[in-house]
């Protein structure tokens, strides 16, 4: 059996699309997949609970989601999103936060790049806004290593 490169569905919400393209590119990308898996585990459950169709039941659990990324802890993915956050570490946490940022943001009906200038704009509201620990998201959304 010959290898086949790993693709992003293409059902996938934009959201998914974009936090595939971002996570693939770092060490988070194996954790991400793992919650990816485990939210979309329950699209099935959800279809035939609510007699949805597919595309309603995903619409719904990356609804769900999303809810848990913004700190809902009443979302019933809050546990799948936790979970990722432990694989975040120091070096990894300032391109998290803005990668999920950006990502709830496009998930609520944004382009890409509506996304990052929000983020962009929350940057600018205080100078605390895009610092992590020894790292912090320039306005350009570069990161750096800070003193």
């Amino acid at each position: 059996m010959q290898y086949a490169a790993y693709k992003t569905n293409h059902q996938a919400p934009k959201c998914v699309k974009y936090w595939d393209a971002t996570f693939r590119k770092t060490e988070l990308f194996f954790d991400w997949q793992a919650t990816f898996s485990a939210v979309e585990y329950h699209i099935p459950f959800i279809q035939t609970e609510l007699g949805l169709r597919k595309k309603e039941a995903r619409a719904l659990v990356w609804n769900a989601y999303c809810d848990a990324v913004t700190g809902d802890v009443t979302s019933p993915f809050f546990e799948e999103f936790d979970q990722f956050c432990q694989a975040v570490t120091e070096d990894t946490v300032a391109l998290f936060a803005l990668t999920c940022s950006v990502g709830v943001d496009i998930h609520g009906g944004y382009s890409q790049q509506e996304a990052e200038q929000e983020f962009k704009r929350w940057l600018l509201e205080d100078p605390t806004n895009g610092r992590f620990g020894k790292y912090r998201i320039n306005q350009d959304l570069s990161i750096e290593k800070v003193r």
